[in-house]
């Protein structure tokens, strides 16, 4: 039989793991969906990722890589202005610039977009630089926002089971 001590540490573990895993949710576009990928623009190569991935009504983080085409080597002199639209309805059109290293990655350009309604999006990035200028364009479907339990990741998820699976423990143990 276990004593309290015991299952009070369990429980304070699984609490961890449940703060843990809210924390887990909040990690930059670098790490999400690739939208282009090493796509000529001008003088320059361009990646793009957004997250979360599917795209969501609500906050969209996106991050840009500008290469050099010839040897991809990532170029930090460069500025970086982001568009979004919805595609065949009106809506107001939405522009950022990116920051490098805004999203934690010194080499990857960064913004933040609030997006208002679910559908077909199109997103621009246009690129100026001491090599000229460049713009490419790709489609974004973009979902309706979660609900609220989902919105708080997978993780969370994992520590409510494992503080369930502690509670009937200790349940069953006569707790």
């Amino acid at each position: 039989m276990r004593d309290r001590g015991s299952e009070a540490t369990v429980a304070l573990v699984g609490l961890v793991a449940l703060a843990i895993g809210a924390l887990a949710n909040d990690t930059g576009a670098h790490g999400g969906r690739v939208q282009l990928a090493k796509v000529p623009a001008g003088p320059y190569l361009l990646s793009v990722w957004t997250l979360p991935d599917p795209a969501r009504v609500g906050s969209l983080d996106v991050s840009l890589a500008v290469m050099e085409p010839r040897t991809e080597r990532a170029l930090l002199d460069t500025s970086a202005r982001l568009t979004a639209a919805p595609v065949a309805r009106s809506g107001a059109m939405l522009a950022r610039e990116l920051e490098r290293g805004g999203g934690g990655n010194p080499i990857l350009y960064h913004a933040l977009l609030e997006v208002p309604t679910a559908g077909p999006w199109q997103v621009t990035v246009s690129v100026q630089g001491p090599a000229g200028t460049g713009q490419v364009a790709f489609d974004l479907a973009v979902e309706p926002a979660p609900s609220r339990l989902w919105a708080l990741g997978p993780g969370v998820a994992v520590g409510l089971a494992l503080l369930a699976w502690i509670v009937a423990g200790w349940r069953r143990s006569g707790g």
